[in-house]
Protein backbone atom coordinates (compact mmCIF):
# COMPACT_ATOMS: atom_id res chain seq x y z
CA UNK A 1 0.00 0.00 0.00
CA UNK A 2 1.66 2.88 -1.16
CA UNK A 3 1.00 6.76 1.12
CA UNK A 4 1.45 9.80 -1.60
CA UNK A 5 0.36 12.44 0.81
CA UNK A 6 3.02 10.53 3.82
CA UNK A 7 5.99 10.60 1.65
CA UNK A 8 5.25 14.42 0.37
CA UNK A 9 5.00 14.83 4.30
CA UNK A 10 8.21 12.99 5.05
CA UNK A 11 10.73 14.59 2.30
CA UNK A 12 14.04 15.30 3.03
CA UNK A 13 14.97 18.68 2.24
CA UNK A 14 17.48 19.26 -0.37
CA UNK A 15 21.51 19.86 0.33
CA UNK A 16 20.64 23.46 0.67
CA UNK A 17 18.40 22.38 3.46
CA UNK A 18 15.26 23.57 1.25
CA UNK A 19 12.34 21.70 -0.33
CA UNK A 20 11.55 19.59 2.18
CA UNK A 21 8.27 18.20 3.81
CA UNK A 22 6.25 19.37 6.64
CA UNK A 23 7.85 17.03 9.08
CA UNK A 24 11.02 18.45 8.36
CA UNK A 25 10.27 21.56 8.35
CA UNK A 26 8.15 20.84 11.99
CA UNK A 27 11.73 19.20 13.56
CA UNK A 28 13.65 22.57 12.52
CA UNK A 29 11.15 24.66 14.30
CA UNK A 30 10.86 21.90 17.71
CA UNK A 31 14.14 20.58 17.77
CA UNK A 32 16.94 22.87 19.21
CA UNK A 33 20.77 22.48 18.89
CA UNK A 34 20.58 21.68 22.80
CA UNK A 35 18.10 18.79 22.23
CA UNK A 36 20.50 17.38 19.27
CA UNK A 37 23.45 17.81 21.79
CA UNK A 38 21.73 16.14 24.83
CA UNK A 39 20.98 13.22 22.34
CA UNK A 40 24.14 12.44 21.32
CA UNK A 41 25.79 12.95 25.00
CA UNK A 42 23.59 10.42 26.42
CA UNK A 43 26.01 7.37 27.07
CA UNK A 44 23.53 4.54 25.57
CA UNK A 45 23.56 6.40 22.18
CA UNK A 46 27.37 7.13 21.71
CA UNK A 47 26.95 5.08 18.86
CA UNK A 48 24.62 6.44 16.85
CA UNK A 49 25.55 8.00 13.55
CA UNK A 50 25.61 11.68 13.59
CA UNK A 51 24.91 12.88 10.17
CA UNK A 52 27.10 16.33 9.65
CA UNK A 53 23.56 18.35 9.85
CA UNK A 54 23.73 17.13 13.66
CA UNK A 55 27.53 18.00 14.02
CA UNK A 56 27.38 21.45 13.31
CA UNK A 57 24.52 21.46 16.23
CA UNK A 58 26.44 20.09 18.39
CA UNK A 59 29.59 22.20 17.32
CA UNK A 60 27.65 25.06 17.37
CA UNK A 61 26.30 24.56 20.40
CA UNK A 62 29.51 23.95 22.04
CA UNK A 63 31.15 27.32 20.85
CA UNK A 64 28.47 29.37 21.62
CA UNK A 65 28.76 28.69 25.87
CA UNK A 66 32.69 28.93 25.56
CA UNK A 67 34.89 31.50 26.51
CA UNK A 68 37.90 30.62 24.83
CA UNK A 69 39.23 28.89 21.18
CA UNK A 70 41.12 26.74 23.53
CA UNK A 71 38.17 25.86 25.87
CA UNK A 72 35.90 24.95 23.09
CA UNK A 73 38.88 22.56 21.29
CA UNK A 74 39.35 20.89 24.40
CA UNK A 75 35.69 20.33 25.08
CA UNK A 76 35.77 19.07 21.10
CA UNK A 77 38.51 16.59 22.10
CA UNK A 78 36.65 14.87 25.09
CA UNK A 79 33.44 14.84 22.72
CA UNK A 80 35.24 12.32 20.45
CA UNK A 81 36.84 10.80 23.41
CA UNK A 82 33.35 10.14 24.44
CA UNK A 83 32.19 8.88 21.38
CA UNK A 84 35.20 7.12 20.44
CA UNK A 85 36.10 5.42 24.15
CA UNK A 86 39.19 6.69 24.30
CA UNK A 87 41.54 8.10 27.12
CA UNK A 88 39.02 8.66 30.12
CA UNK A 89 36.06 7.03 28.36
CA UNK A 90 38.22 3.93 27.79
CA UNK A 91 36.10 0.77 27.34
CA UNK A 92 37.75 -0.64 30.95
CA UNK A 93 36.35 2.19 32.43
CA UNK A 94 33.73 1.89 35.55
CA UNK A 95 31.52 4.30 33.90
CA UNK A 96 30.67 1.90 30.99
CA UNK A 97 28.97 -0.07 34.22
CA UNK A 98 26.12 3.21 34.33
CA UNK A 99 25.58 4.20 30.52
CA UNK A 100 21.75 3.27 30.99
CA UNK A 101 21.96 5.94 34.36
CA UNK A 102 23.45 8.98 32.82
CA UNK A 103 24.21 10.84 35.54
CA UNK A 104 25.99 7.98 36.78
CA UNK A 105 28.00 8.08 34.25
CA UNK A 106 28.71 11.63 34.20
CA UNK A 107 29.49 11.87 38.34
CA UNK A 108 31.95 8.53 37.54
CA UNK A 109 33.78 10.58 34.50
CA UNK A 110 33.10 14.48 35.98
CA UNK A 111 36.78 14.89 38.15
CA UNK A 112 38.54 13.92 34.78
CA UNK A 113 37.12 16.12 32.41
CA UNK A 114 37.88 19.63 32.03
CA UNK A 115 34.59 20.73 30.21
CA UNK A 116 32.33 18.49 28.97
CA UNK A 117 31.22 17.61 31.99
CA UNK A 118 29.28 20.99 32.52
CA UNK A 119 27.54 19.83 29.62
CA UNK A 120 26.77 16.41 30.24
CA UNK A 121 25.43 16.10 34.15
Amino acid sequence: MEFPELEVFMQQPDEEGKNGGQFSKRFKCQVLSIHVTAFYLMPTNRTVCMPPGHEKDVYNYFHHYMNSEEDYQTLIDEFWDFRLKENVFHHTWICWEHQGIPYKFWRNVATHMKMIRTFAS
